[in-house]
């Protein structure tokens, strides 16, 4: 069963704010311009919140799956030869193996040939990540971006490393670019939700998390920061919370998080039990 908490139910709870759709959001359609660029009229209009968030590296989506080697706007590029094809190839793995500093230095000397690939691009802001280089992740994405603004990892990828720098704000405005180029990309509804509750914007962040569910209905740490969340409004959340982390141990039975949500819920339900019983 999908726990998913309809969302009239949850603007019950919260009538003064809404949810976050294409006709509310503040952010441009999609971000072509520079970084710095956005980053400057966003500073113009609205200071940015200082609060830093953790995310986990599962939520870091590089990319590598979604685009080609090389994107078609870059095809001559393949006349450099196969041994840089060979390098991003040792680079991608060595990424993957969690050798970063190895992946930099190999894609460093592929983007010195090819310095318009975005796929490389890309991956060096995957790295730079890992590595908690957050400035040096936003350069290469915002180059990234200038090459291929349609590339929505990119816009998501730039996205996870402002958050990380506790510019909200601008994280946001990319993670809605992100999703308008592609509608479907449940790790970037995710990872908005956190900077929607790194703004206290709590329906918008369960709104997102039941956006990423009706994409994918099995993404189980979506359904245990759904249960988070509906755990954290107290007595009326409390049904809705067990749901989503019950259906998240449905999905895997060893996952600890929603084993330690469901025993806190647990245990807070028996405190109340016991105080009520007090006052009868």
């Amino acid at each position: 069963m999908l726990c998913v908490a309809q969302p009239a139910a949850a603007q019950a709870m919260f009538p003064l704010l809404g949810f976050v759709n294409d006709e509310q959001a503040t952010g441009p359609s999609v971000v072509h311009s520079s970084y710095q660029g956005a980053n400057n009229a966003a500073a113009a209009s609205a200071g940015h919140s200082q609060q830093r968030i953790q995310l986990e590296p599962s939520q870091l989506y590089a990319g590598l799956q979604a685009v080609s080697l090389a994107p078609a706007s870059q095809g001559a590029d393949r006349s450099a030869g196969p041994n840089l094809e060979l390098l991003l190839k040792e680079a991608t793995e060595a990424y993957r193996a969690g050798d970063y500093s190895r992946a930099l230095a190999l894609c460093q000397a592929v983007s010195a040939a090819l310095p318009n690939r975005a796929d490389v691009l890309l991956l060096m802001g995957a790295i730079c990540y890992q590595l908690k280089d957050f400035q040096q992740c936003i350069v290469y994405n915002d180059r990234c971006i200038l090459i291929d603004p349609n590339l929505a990892e990119a816009h998501a990828n730039l996205a996870n490393a402002l958050q990380q720098l506790g510019n909200i704000d601008m994280a946001i405005v990319y993670y809605q670019s992100a999703l308008r180029l592609k509608p479907f990309f449940t790790d970037a509804y995710n990872n908005m939700a956190s900077a929607l509750v790194a703004k206290g914007l709590i329906p918008e962040a369960m709104d997102c998390y039941m956006q990423a569910l009706r994409v994918n209905p099995r993404l189980v740490d979506v359904h245990n920061n759904l249960g988070d969340l509906w755990r954290a409004q107290g007595v009326l959340g409390r049904a809705a919370a067990q749901q989503c982390y019950l259906e998240a141990l449905r999905l895997d039975m060893l996952y600890a998080p929603a084993w330690r949500g469901l025993g806190d819920l647990l245990r807070e339900n028996a405190e109340l039990v016991q105080v009520r019983s007090l006052l009868l």
